[in-house]
């Protein structure tokens, strides 16, 4: 996983690097064109999370990440970066 992530208190460190690379696989298998945006969905459900896709597009993927306490959204974009934004209001 690239990158140092802030994370909220109540996420472990090994919780969110543990989901962001999983969601990294996801946009992989989807940029390669392995899986659709359904496909992509449905691999997403494998979490224990709650986890949606928001806007799909050409140039990124972006996922809400829903716990207890606080919603992320993790945004990966075509090339692999990743930028992690917390405490979002939905």
């Amino acid at each position: 996983v690239m990158g140092n992530y802030p994370l909220p208190i109540f996420i472990r460190e090994m919780e969110q690097e543990e989901i962001i690379s999983y969601l990294q696989v996801a946009h992989q298998l989807w940029v390669e064109g392995t899986l659709d945006e359904k496909e992509v969905c449905s691999y997403l459900d494998e979490l224990p999370h709650d986890m949606s896709i928001v806007n799909p597009n050409d140039y990124s993927l972006k996922f809400i990440f829903k716990d207890d306490w606080y919603p992320t959204l993790v945004c990966i974009s075509k090339n692999g970066k990743v930028i992690v934004t917390n405490n979002i209001d939905l």
